[in-house]
């Protein structure tokens, strides 16, 4: 079966790094755990790591202009399976990823990323999870970060997949407003220095748009 990194960006995720790490390690199918610790991050998520049960990759990371997309690739670059797999702290690893790994030949995969909702509905977002560690596969996008646009230059076809991570992210309207003022000013940044046109720049303004109308519609900017 082909070999699978793990890999994790933290920053401050000491309430819910451990059952996220349990969620990996009971899945059976990583040869490795690689996790990059933002260097502004102060609670005791690496003590947490570093005694962990399963043996962890962990490093600090210097965050950058690149933001999410650097993390990201501070970890790939750290990675030795053949392929890899993602996973944020607020994340929890559901059943089928071992029995996609099994199958997997030289394909990258979507995984479905399902959040419950403050008004108990849920969002289903089909996210790019599982892809094979080759030169050339990168992140990019310092926010809402994405590896398809390598993947698609390479020629690599993305397939779906059943299987699915729980998020606890957007469990309340709080973490909601946080994650967008977060994020706005990294996409407004972004359009700004980013003027020729591509499918970058779509994807980017597209969730910029999404974040304003939030903002706008919670009061937070006019």
């Amino acid at each position: 079966m082909n070999t699978c990194s793990c890999n994790i960006i933290v920053r401050d995720s000491e309430e819910y790094i451990i059952p996220c790490l349990d969620s990996i390690a009971g899945a059976g199918c990583f040869s490795e755990i690689v996790i990059a610790i933002d260097s502004r991050s102060v609670d005791n998520t690496l003590p947490l790591i570093m005694s962990y049960r399963f043996p962890v990759n962990a490093f600090w990371y210097r965050w950058g202009y690149d933001a999410f997309a650097g993390a990201r690739n501070a970890v790939l670059s750290q990675s030795k399976g053949d392929y890899i797999f993602w996973i944020d702290a607020d994340e929890r690893l559901q059943s089928g990823l071992c029995d996609l790994l099994a199958e997997a030949d030289g394909c990258a995969y979507y995984v479905h990323q399902i959040s419950n909702l403050p008004d108990g509905t849920y969002l289903d977002v089909p996210q790019v999870r599982l892809f094979p560690n080759l030169q050339g596969v990168q992140w990019e996008i310092p926010i809402h970060e994405q590896v398809s646009f390598s993947l698609n230059r390479l020629g690599i076809p993305i397939l779906d997949s059943n299987c699915k991570v729980s998020h606890i992210g957007y469990d309340n309207d709080e973490k909601i407003s946080e994650k967008h003022i977060r994020n706005f000013p990294i996409l407004e940044e972004y359009i700004r220095t980013h003027t020729m046109r591509d499918e970058k720049l779509d994807y980017v303004k597209e969730r910029y748009n999404e974040s304003l109308g939030y903002l706008k519609s919670q009061g937070i900017i006019s």
